[in-house]
């Protein structure tokens, strides 16, 4: 599923400019 793969790159994108 696309939605899936954009979840997890918002989700990447969030946690390394978290970090």
């Amino acid at each position: 599923d696309h939605m899936i793969d954009a979840y997890v790159n918002l989700y990447t994108t969030l946690l390394e400019s978290k970090s």
